[in-house]
């Protein structure tokens, strides 16, 4: 919290990735020491959430590099790790079953999402649109570039003028640079050099300003589907940075007889560090008072530990204490005024969610009120005069996206001002061969035709007469013949009782995850007009019911959910009621 990481921590992507992260490292751990069931209940729960929250590739390289490391650094203790791994999982053969059927069960909602990115039934022009994979999800090489590690790094650099600091800048107290140049010249511990190794593959991997990411993004497949590698900084690098810097003020600590044995060159080495600290921060711009006195007393307390007598004066509390008093000042009084700063920049409230600026159907008191039919627009103003309207949506359906490509958003307005429409007929169009003029002008001028697209199986004939009497009726209120019953964001309940037999247009984007029941049997649901839903609906007294997916997805969905509390419940269980078992080895 001290550091860089709490500048971002509450942001929404660093927060849902970094906490499952940090707690999936904290069980490896603890089971790695000792092999209890709510470790490893512990680091299944984790992979669950990873699983299912933004994208789990930022977890699936931190780890990968983190075993590569461990592997090379820690090679002789692999025996010894994964004989008491397979002896555990002998002895909890059901338990470790179970564990891994729910996290098996995690990927289904990554898979289902991976599988309509392939299917092509949504878009994602901002992230895709320069892509060479026909996945929906993919990234072009271009967009990662642009999010890289170094940029941001070279942006917003170590402690220069805090008194500017901002949202998402890189800091990190002054005491942990202290740290890192007074050990420089010492002997590093095997811990130091395995997290400074695996730092360094993440920077690696993850830094889209080093020529071999080209490579890393033509043969390893999961890096085509994320573009913020600039994450990695907040994710893993800081955080590995932070255990680096306290690992080792630990060598320096536990170092000190050594240390006492060249005494005076290691006193002139702090004297040293510290001078050339304070001369760089006097040279330096907007320099914080709290900085002076970090560096102040950071040389109280090296000086303090290593002295062979009291050097301050105190005569109540022990040595021991007063250490820990400087420490808990030295990392906490520049921070203050550091966020202090971080509060009086960022004026602005916390980001909300940013929908597109499109304006998108609703059903707010079931019906838009006002006029019963709108003006027709100028005919100069149907079709769309550049696809840019389509490239700026982050996310929507491919009909939707198809539509805004040809057609104004002015007429969208227009057309989806009313949320249902009732035709008399209905027209077969080829995908690939689309009249925009003459759907544009049907659309504006309320046109009693429904253009349907013909990719649709089990086509209802169509009527080939081409003079139209009337016009199509929006739907502007509830009554006898058109009433909604109950609407929400997955499912529309209408009660319809018609003279004669219509086609519904519900002006909501169509996707084919859809259904439609008309008096409970199931109806045929076509793309209308482009980009929205349409069916026909019989004469006289009916309930029609659109509801989003089908009850076996939701059933899947609900038992994911019960999972997750299951194992959440259990492992609080397990947490409170186990014992430390007697033998407990340590991991390094």
């Amino acid at each position: 919290m001290f550091a860089s990481l709490g500048t971002r921590l509450f942001d929404s992507h660093i927060m849902f990735t970094a906490i499952p992260i940090i707690w999936f490292f904290y069980f490896l751990t603890t089971f790695s020491k000792e092999h209890r069931r709510s470790s490893l209940l512990g680091m299944t729960f984790c992979l669950m959430i990873i699983l299912t929250t933004y994208i789990p590739f930022y977890f699936v390289l931190i780890f990968l590099s983190f075993i590569t490391t461990f592997v090379f650094i820690y090679f002789k203790v692999l025996k010894r790790i994964f004989i008491s791994y397979f002896t555990f999982f002998n002895k909890n053969k059901i338990f470790s079953l179970l564990c891994t059927f729910a996290l098996l069960i995690s990927l289904y909602p990554g898979y289902s999402f991976y599988k309509e990115g392939k299917s092509g039934s949504f878009v994602m022009p901002v992230r895709h649109s320069s892509a060479e994979s026909s996945n929906q999800i993919s990234v072009d090489i271009k967009s990662t570039s642009e999010r890289s590690i170094t940029r941001e790094l070279y942006v917003t650099f170590l402690f220069k003028d805090l008194k500017k600091i901002k949202f998402k800048v890189v800091y990190f107290p002054i005491f942990a640079y202290i740290i890192l140049f007074i050990c420089f010249f010492r002997k590093t511990s095997k811990l130091s050099f395995f997290l400074f190794l695996w730092g360094s593959l993440i920077f690696i991997l993850s830094s889209t300003s080093l020529p071999i990411h080209p490579f890393f993004y033509k043969y390893i497949f999961f890096f085509k589907y994320f573009r913020n590698f600039h994450f990695f900084l907040w994710l893993a690098l800081l955080p590995i940075f932070t255990l680096f810097i306290a690992e080792q003020l630990s060598t320096i600590i536990n170092s000190k007889n050594d240390i006492n044995d060249q005494p005076k060159f290691f006193y002139l080495y702090i004297i040293i560090v510290h001078i050339s600290f304070f001369v760089y921060l006097i040279f330096s711009k907007n320099t914080l008072a709290s900085s002076y006195i970090a560096v102040l007393l950071s040389f109280l307390f090296f000086s303090h530990y290593f002295a062979r007598f009291t050097i301050l004066p105190l005569s109540i509390m022990s040595k021991k204490y007063s250490l820990l008093f400087l420490v808990l000042a030295i990392i906490t009084i520049q921070p203050l005024e550091v966020f202090k700063y971080l509060c009086m920049n960022e004026t602005r409230p916390p980001r909300k969610y940013v929908y597109d600026s499109l304006p998108l159907p609703s059903l707010d008191n079931s019906f838009t009120k006002g006029l019963s039919r709108l003006s027709p627009l100028d005919q100069n103003t149907l079709l769309a005069k550049s696809s840019s309207n389509a490239q700026n949506m982050y996310y929507g359906t491919a009909s939707y996206s198809h539509f805004i490509k040809s057609f104004s958003i002015n007429l969208f307005s227009r057309y989806s001002h009313y949320q249902f429409y009732l035709y008399d007929q209905i027209l077969k169009i080829s995908d690939a061969k689309i009249n925009n003029a003459e759907i544009a002008n049907s659309l504006n001028s309320d046109r009693n035709l429904a253009f349907v697209s013909d990719n649709a199986s089990g086509f209802e004939p169509e009527v080939p007469s081409i003079n139209f009497k009337n016009k199509a009726e929006p739907v502007t209120r509830n009554s006898e013949q058109f009433r909604i019953i109950n609407f929400d964001a997955n499912s529309v309940k209408i009660e319809t009782d018609l003279k004669k037999r219509n086609f519904l247009v519900f002006t909501d984007p169509f996707q084919e995850k859809w259904e439609a029941f008309i008096n409970d049997n199931p109806a045929k649901l076509y793309r209308t007009n482009i980009a929205f839903k349409g069916l026909w609906i019989p004469e006289g007294k009916n309930t029609v019911f659109l509801r989003y997916s089908s009850l076996q997805d939701y059933a899947m969905k609900y038992f994911l959910f019960f999972i997750f509390y299951f194992c959440f419940g259990y492992l609080i269980f397990l947490l409170l009621n186990e014992k430390p078992k007697d033998g407990q080895h340590e991991l390094f």
